[in-house]
């Protein structure tokens, strides 16, 4: 006979954990995006990213030192423009969060710094 389990209680899973979403627009057609941040090499490097998932044009996901990690989607926007949606997982406190959504704020001008070049 097994130990019931309380239906209330999360198995295998730290309450803790919170996740986040935001979402970024470019002035540049998705194919120029996709190449800066599909790109490891061109992230900056404080945060130890290291290339998960590659599906060209459509979707990266970076896995970061603080075992944490993103999804970034990549749709078009208006005319030729690229909306990239961040979803951001397994972060551990809410102070976590707001640090990791200055990093994304901080990539997105960075990316439209060059962008604009």
């Amino acid at each position: 006979m097994s130990n019931p389990v309380p239906h209330d209680e999360p198995i295998g899973r730290d309450r803790a954990i919170r996740e986040f979403e935001l979402e970024y627009g470019f002035e540049a057609p998705i194919a120029r995006v996709f190449v800066i941040l599909g790109d490891i090499h061109q992230w900056p490097t404080e945060q130890s990213p290291r290339m998960l998932v590659r599906k060209d044009l459509e979707r990266v996901g970076i896995g970061f030192a603080d075992m944490t990690r993103a999804t970034l989607t990549f749709a078009p926007g208006a005319a030729s423009a690229t909306r990239v949606r961040i979803r951001h997982e397994l972060c551990k406190s809410d102070e976590q969060v707001r640090m990791w959504q200055s990093y994304w704020a901080e990539l997105a001008k960075s990316i439209r710094d060059r962008l604009a070049i």
